[in-house]
C-alpha cells in the first residue's frame, strides 16, 4: 500500500528508481527492423524500416487486456533482413506493454507505450498520477 509517511524527497528517489529500472528493462522502439525470420542475421532492431500500412492486430494480440489499437505493417530496409515485413502492435494495455519484455525483445514501444506503462506502475502502487497527451505528437505522465 502507499506510504503517506514518507518524505516528498523519498518518494520522489523511489519513482525515479522504478522508472529508471523501466527504462533499463525495456528497449525504446525506433522504428527498426524486428522480423522473426533473422535467426541468422543478427541484430537487425536498428536496421531502418518503413512503414507500409496500418492493419488489424492479430487475433492472440487483441486480447481485452491487451487493448490492441492497430499494429503497423512494416517492411525492413536494405542490408540487415532486406525486404522482410513484419507487424508491430501498438497496445494501450499495462499487461500486454509488460509482456513485450518476452515477445518482442524487451521493445516495449515508444513514448505513448512507456508513459502508458509508467502510469500503469505508479498507479498501482498508489501514487497520484496523471496521463497528459499533447497533440504535438508527445505524452507524459
Amino acid at each position: 500500500s502507499f506510504q503517506l509517511h514518507l518524505s516528498a524527497k523519498e518518494l520522489r528517489r523511489r519513482v525515479t528508481n522504478l522508472l529508471q529500472a523501466l527504462k533499463e528493462d525495456y528497449g525504446f522502439y525506433r522504428q527498426g527492423c524486428l522480423a522473426e525470420d533473422m535467426k541468422n542475421e543478427g541484430d537487425c532492431t536498428q536496421a531502418a524500416t518503413e512503414m507500409v500500412g496500418r492493419i488489424a492486430c492479430k487475433p492472440e494480440e487483441d486480447r481485452l487486456s491487451d487493448d490492441c489499437m492497430y499494429a503497423e505493417l512494416r517492411r525492413c530496409g536494405r542490408g540487415c533482413a532486406s525486404n522482410r515485413f513484419f507487424e508491430y502492435a501498438r497496445f494501450h494495455g499495462p499487461l500486454a506493454l509488460f509482456e513485450t519484455r518476452h515477445n518482442r525483445k524487451a521493445v516495449m514501444g515508444q513514448c505513448e507505450e512507456f508513459s502508458r506503462a509508467g502510469y500503469a506502475l505508479l498507479a498501482s502502487l498508489g501514487y497520484e498520477a496523471r496521463y497528459v497527451l499533447d497533440f504535438t505528437d508527445h505524452v507524459w505522465v
